[in-house]
């Protein structure tokens, strides 16, 4: 049995039969793909801290989100794409991004206001991640091009 890879966007998912094995099979052609969708996965996660640390700065709210945002990093993975927020040098962080119901420091809580993907949670994180989306999506492509063209050239 294939194995199935869901994607979800909008609360509904897209099942990609056989993408573990494609993987796989691109992996055995050629062993740098994992190097080269690391990197991809670096670009991307870069650039979205980039957009939220910019959109954290025009915030018009106190300093609390500019000093969270400073906490903003991203990681080399070449599972996903990933930005890490707060830690201990910010435990405030998560209140900046989400707002809070009870503490008044904090904007107006959105924390679980889903509307679909172009709306809803977050402050600067999140909306830079849903700004960002196509610019990855085209990252990847191209990503996915070069290995295709190395790996199997004409």
């Amino acid at each position: 049995m294939a194995k199935r890879a869901i994607v979800e966007k909008d609360s509904a998912s897209v099942v990609i039969e056989g993408l573990a094995e494609f993987i796989v099979a691109m992996k055995k052609a050629n062993p740098d793909l994992v190097v080269q969708i690391a990197l991809a996965n670096q670009a991307v996660g870069k650039a979205i801290v980039v957009d939220a640390k910019a959109k954290a700065n025009s915030i018009g709210w106190p300093g609390s989100a500019q000093l969270a945002a400073k906490t903003l990093g991203s990681s080399k993975s070449a599972k996903n794409a990933m930005v890490r927020l707060g830690g201990k040098r910010a435990p405030f962080a998560l209140g900046t991004e989400f707002g809070a119901k009870r503490y008044k420091q904090f904007a107006a809580w959105r924390g679980n206001q889903w509307v679909g993907f172009d709306t809803g949670v977050g402050y600067y994180l999140h909306p830079a991640v849903r700004e960002s989306w196509p610019e990855a999506r085209e990252t990847y492509l191209k990503t996915i091009d070069e290995v295709m063209r190395t790996s199997f050239p004409e």
